[in-house]
């Protein structure tokens, strides 16, 4: 399964295998764990950990976020596109171009 990770709107990352973790307060770090037993979960690149408001409480602040299914198609054109649609990428390259004087 694939799925997208939302704050506020925008794509944070993409996830093609969720990692649940429970955070430990003893050792101050969260290790890996069961789906049902987690806090959290991994982002893609392993350095940031999100919640979703279903899952246990926790002592430590997590960014609360969505996770949303999607197809492998969505996810390797995110990935491409380094999680930004077409339409992000054209307006901050026509912004760029306003901004230097080119148009």
């Amino acid at each position: 399964m694939f799925y997208k990770v939302i704050k506020d709107g925008k794509v944070l990352d993409v996830i093609d295998n969720i990692v649940y973790v429970r955070y430990s307060k003893r050792h101050n770090d969260v290790h890996i764990c069961e789906p049902e037993n987690s806090n959290a979960f991994l982002s893609s690149d392993k350095s940031r950990c999100w919640r979703v408001q279903s899952m246990r409480p926790c002592e430590k602040e997590f960014d609360t976020v969505v996770v949303r299914a999607i197809t492998e198609q969505e996810y390797m054109q995110l990935k491409a596109l380094t999680l930004r649609t077409p339409e992000e990428i054209i307006d901050a390259y026509t912004l760029a171009l306003v901004t230097g004087g080119v148009i």
